[in-house]
């Protein structure tokens, strides 16, 4: 994605922590931790609608369609994931070439809290993944960021979860466990530190009706020149639904200033 980025002519800077966007007349002010400041006419904005709010400057939050309290009040998913790097003999010849797996333990609790989790791992001879002969694996469940921060469970909680994951891995492949060379697992809390998103959320709210896709936000904030995109928008989470929302956000844009591109 960043040679991708590179070659179209983006320059990317890393560990430049976004604190302050403001807007003065048409032109938008953003302003690092560095201390640097950039000045643009359009601010495409991947961060989470959580922390909206807290990078940008008081007075545009009235211009906002998207309200600080109703937000709150949406329930949004975290994560809980884990990272494991293995011998690939636990599986059987027959799934050895399926990169993706669906783990639910019981049809009757919610999908979710390592009741259901998605499996990935990667191929036979993808040294980028793991090094030759081992396999990488990467697993995710849905959970509750609140209770992640009770920081007196927060140990004892993620040794049950890792633990619960991988004893229904091991009912599926019974070797799975034996084969294991090094796990990490990641948190709500983990994700506020790496990614700063608030409180820990990824993967957008979660749906509480069939038609919970109709009232997502949308990627034109109403505001001119600033454009959301990323899991919290319409299409969705997932990174089929983030990437159409940086889509439909670069055309409108391409549409809106022709020959000016992003």
């Amino acid at each position: 994605m960043a040679g991708n980025y590179r070659a179209s002519g983006g320059e990317l800077r890393l560990r430049h922590k976004v604190v302050s966007i403001a807007k003065h007349g048409v032109v938008w002010t953003v302003v690092t931790k560095r201390g640097q400041v950039f000045r643009t006419k359009q601010v495409i904005l991947n961060a989470p609608i959580h922390n909206i709010f807290t990078l940008m400057e008081p007075e545009l939050h009235q211009r906002l369609p998207i309200k600080e309290h109703k937000e709150k009040q949406k329930e949004a998913w975290g994560a809980f994931t884990l990272y494991i790097g293995a011998n690939p003999s636990f599986m059987m010849p027959e799934a050895s070439s399926i990169p993706f797996h669906q783990f639910i333990s019981s049809y009757e609790s919610p999908l979710s809290e390592g009741n259901q989790f998605l499996f990935s791992i990667s191929q036979e001879g993808d040294t980028k993944f793991a090094p030759s002969g081992k396999r990488s694996i990467t697993i995710s469940t849905h959970t509750n960021v609140d209770k992640w921060w009770d920081r007196g469970t927060y140990e004892n909680r993620k040794e049950a979860y890792m633990e619960k994951i991988i004893g229904s891995i091991d009912r599926k492949f019974p070797t799975f466990s034996s084969n294991i060379v090094v796990k990490m697992a990641g948190t709500p809390v983990t994700f506020k530190r790496y990614t700063q998103r608030a409180y820990g959320k990824v993967g957008g709210y979660i749906p509480k009706s069939k038609y919970s896709l109709f009232k997502s936000y949308s990627p034109n904030s109403r505001v001119g020149g600033l454009w959301f995109c990323g899991d919290t928008v319409f299409p969705g989470a997932g990174s089929l639904g983030s990437s159409l929302s940086g889509w439909m956000v670069a055309d409108a844009i391409i549409g809106k200033n022709p020959g000016q591109g992003m």
